[in-house]
């Protein structure tokens, strides 16, 4: 009998089932499992195979694999085995850096003109990142004398359709919030009319600041129209080899302005990458010209 007493016992994945598994993630989404990585996929892909009503793991590459799979099933695989752990002001000394060292000088360059800021949060997750990033730019701006407006907008990019749902809706439970300064979360955040659920949303004024959409990093280009000033790209390098993260950096410093700022995650380094960027603080880089 299975879990449950229901009778339904959970397949092992073969070898071949795993590289074949494997293989194809590597080469579609840019994420590398490795051998010992074979019971995390098997624990992400279980319920799926009893939804699908499938017996083996086998099974499932063959209909993965066929025509139909490769064009119904991408998605929900990528979004089964995508991580999508992040939390709002994650490492914030890079929202210090924000509000301290890069907003003061735009701000006087662009308040009171019709020129948006520009900030690209890549690998945003769920959302949490890039409405740490609007909290902080608006709040700044709140704070400055003058009332002149500043205008800024954030693109928000990931490979998760799920994630970017989760974004989208900006309904968030209530204890995730905890990072949030409490001056931003009286200001920013909106309780749920029913006493009885504990979440929040995000109110509106900042959810319009926000345009999330879908790009897959393996991509051989972007289709970003935008020069941004700020790229935050951190905690989803560490998923791919070298070269691979190289060719993504690079493609991500075409659309980032001369002397834009990259933040990366404080487990991330580019060191000896043949790329456009200078490293000014741990995690922080600039990109030359």
């Amino acid at each position: 009998m299975g879990p449950g007493g229901f009778g339904f016992t959970l397949p092992k994945m073969t070898d071949e089932d795993s590289g074949r598994l494997r293989d194809y993630i590597t080469k579609n989404f840019g994420i590398r499992l490795k051998e010992e990585k074979r019971a995390l996929l098997e624990g992400r892909l279980h319920k799926r195979l009893r939804s699908l009503g499938m017996k083996s793991f086998t099974e499932y590459c063959d209909y993965l694999f066929s025509e139909q799979g490769l064009r119904e099933e991408s998605e929900t695989l990528m979004n089964l085995i995508s991580t999508n752990k992040t939390d709002f002001f994650r490492e914030p000394h890079h929202f210090a850096y924000l509000r301290d060292v890069l907003l003061p000088p735009l701000y006087s360059r662009l308040a009171g003109t019709p020129l948006p800021l520009h900030i690209w949060s890549a690998a945003c997750a769920t959302g949490e990142e890039p409405f740490s990033i609007a909290m902080t730019a608006d709040y700044y701006a709140s704070l400055q004398r003058g009332g002149k407006e500043f205008h800024f907008d954030i693109l928000a990019t990931d490979i998760s359709t799920s994630a970017l749902d989760t974004g989208l809706s900006a309904v968030y439970p209530e204890k995730l919030t905890e990072p949030i300064p409490p001056e931003m979360r009286l200001k920013y955040l909106m309780r749920n009319k029913d006493p009885h659920k504990k979440d929040v949303r995000i109110v509106p004024e900042l959810r319009s600041k926000i345009r999330f959409r879908y790009l897959n990093f393996m991509d051989s280009h972007y289709d970003i129209r935008e020069e941004m000033d700020i790229i935050f790209c951190r905690n989803s390098l560490i998923y791919f080899d070298f070269d691979e993260k190289t060719n993504i950096v690079t493609k991500l410093c075409r659309h980032l302005k001369p002397g834009g700022t990259f933040f990366v995650g404080h487990s991330e380094s580019l060191f000896n990458m043949d790329i456009p960027l200078k490293l000014i603080e741990p995690t922080i880089y600039i990109k030359d010209g």
